[in-house]
């Protein structure tokens, strides 16, 4: 599995207080997907501030391996990556290191057509626990059409 630097993975204050929060949904108002692909470091899609390093989700793969890595930011109590899309609930154990900011960057690997992964792929909806949160991860217009992007590639 390789590792996601840090400096990408960086959490803001935004972040922290979405995971700040208890029971209910929410969405990062400035937060976006982002998709970018080149031959050194495969597909990347990454849902964060735009032109920033602060990154809630990111999504790596190389190209048809039907595999994606996920790295995410939770809270400091967890060492998977729950995500929901419509009736598809996937959790993703991993690797948890703790982040700079508190809480803890926890990097997993799933199966391309995951549940979850398959349904997001197709309509854009995504959603992550953050602890007792469900914070809303949706993409639409051109950020879909990145996510649908992203899955052609990964997937084998």
């Amino acid at each position: 599995m390789s590792r996601i630097p840090s400096t990408i993975l960086a959490l803001s204050a935004a972040a922290l207080a979405l995971a700040a929060c208890a029971h209910e949904t929410t969405s990062a108002s400035n937060y976006a997907w982002s998709y970018q692909q080149n031959e050194y470091e495969g597909a990347k899609l990454a849902y964060g501030a735009p032109s920033s390093d602060d990154v809630l989700l990111m999504m790596t793969c190389a190209p048809h391996s039907g595999r994606v890595q996920l790295s995410a930011i939770t809270d400091a109590a967890q060492n998977d990556i729950v995500l929901t899309s419509g009736k598809g609930r996937d959790r993703f154990t991993g690797a948890a290191a703790p982040s700079e900011f508190g809480g803890a960057i926890v990097e997993a690997e799933a199966q391309a057509r995951a549940p979850s992964l398959d349904r997001f792929a197709r309509t854009g909806d995504l959603a992550m626990m953050a602890g007792a949160q469900k914070v809303s991860l949706a993409a639409s217009g051109a950020a879909h059409a990145g996510v649908k992007q992203f899955f052609e590639t990964c997937r084998a």
